[in-house]
């Protein structure tokens, strides 16, 4: 049989033939009994852009290419 055990923030799993010596070196049944060390990690900032007032550009159309309404719709198809 084999029991999982906690040391340094690390579990592991023991065959039951090696739990005692892993008692020894310090492995636990519970990981509450372990003192796990936390690297402090470094926050990453995103630069932020903030706009404040910001100039409309109304479209030009200069060619009559454009459709005008759906007079495609009323074509009869084969």
């Amino acid at each position: 049989m084999s029991a999982t055990m906690f040391k340094d923030g690390i579990s592991k799993v023991f065959h039951n033939r090696k739990i005692a010596e892993a008692k020894e070196a310090g492995w636990t049944f519970s990981p509450d009994e372990v003192k796990i060390k936390l690297k402090p990690r470094k926050k990453i900032t995103k630069d932020k852009v903030n706009v404040t007032e910001v100039e409309i550009i109304k479209p030009t159309t200069t060619t009559t290419d454009d459709l005008s309404g759906p007079e495609d719709l009323n074509q009869e198809g084969d």
